[in-house]
């Protein structure tokens, strides 16, 4: 597949690659190989619904192949509710550093990978291209697997969806280096997929370097999310989670990531704070999953001080 560069292309065009184990393959297990290829096809399926619809079968097909690749990363801070690992001994686990920017271990997703563009002889560049998150609707995911991250009115599909703040009269695209963030749901809505059951999206996204705006999270100190508390456990505080991206070409999307959350979901994936998800008796589940993430991020103590913060503006 031949792709055009960054700043000539005019749609992502994407494909699927083979299958993927995320462990070596002495260490894959048959309990292990099982679940993954159960995961696979569930996923597939999950996105063949969801995108068929707009793009019609046969984009469908040319996207995903035959085969879909997938990552698990399974919960770790997450993983039991009842015994977050506390700040003063928690270590962040950083995969690598692109850019300046720290890339951290998603905490139980499950990434699909889309064409490893980093990985073509003719994108070397991208190897220091930083890893950012986008978190979206599921309504929106067929539009952008074929079109890419666009402004607000840059197509006519695209519209301003949460507000506009820090960004100039000729809009940004809004991404983030922490996952925790993008996923928040006022961001990366909840698809109902049945009973006490639903799954998130956010896509996984290179970033042209400093060619972005670093601002706070403008969900901090609102109705959302208390301002006291970390929005990352990885990120001491939440004066620097935004970035707006002024032009549609410094921002490459390279993966989609995904969560489920409800009482019947995979713990060993997901962990059991996702399970206790439930539907808000007024509100919906969205409103039970963040006091629920809250909750636990402070019983971990993963409070804001103010040396933290002073490092925050200053940064």
């Amino acid at each position: 597949l031949k792709h055009e560069r960054p700043e000539q292309r005019t749609a992502t065009r994407l494909v699927f690659l083979g299958t993927f184990a995320p462990l070596a393959s002495s260490a894959l297990q048959t309990p292990l190989a099982h679940a993954m290829a159960d995961i696979t096809q569930h996923v597939r399926e999950l996105l063949c619904t969801l995108v068929a619809d707009r793009l019609g079968p046969e984009r469908v097909a040319e996207l995903l192949g035959d085969r879909i690749a997938i990552r698990v990363f399974t919960a770790y801070l997450l993983k039991d509710a009842d015994n977050i690992p506390p700040k003063g001994t928690y270590e962040p686990r950083v995969y690598s550093n692109r850019g300046g920017v720290n890339y951290y271990r998603p905490d139980g997703w499950v990434q699909v990978w889309i064409k490893a563009i980093d990985q073509d002889p003719d994108f070397v560049e991208l190897q220091d291209w930083p890893i950012a998150y986008h978190g979206t609707d599921s309504s929106k995911l067929g539009s952008i697997l074929e079109a890419g991250l666009r402004k607000p009115g840059e197509l006519p599909r695209v519209q301003m969806a949460h507000g506009s703040a820090g960004a100039g009269p000729e809009g940004a695209i809004y991404t983030s280096p922490s996952l925790w963030l993008a996923s928040h749901p006022v961001y990366s809505t909840l698809l109902k997929l049945d009973d006490e059951r639903w799954v998130q999206f956010a896509f996984k996204v290179r970033v042209r370097p400093n060619s972005y705006k670093v601002q706070r999270s403008t969900l901090s100190s609102s109705e959302h999310w208390d301002a006291g508390i970390q929005m990352d456990p990885n990120m001491p505080h939440n004066e620097s989670l935004e970035w707006l991206n002024a032009s549609s070409t410094d921002v490459l999307v390279v993966g989609l990531m995904l969560r489920e959350l409800g009482p019947v979901v995979d713990t060993g994936v997901f962990g059991t704070l996702a399970s206790r998800v439930v539907a808000h008796p007024t509100k919906g589940p969205e409103y039970s999953w963040t006091a629920l993430l809250q909750a636990t991020i402070r019983s971990g103590g993963y409070i804001i001080d103010s040396g933290d913060l002073r490092l925050g503006f200053n940064s």
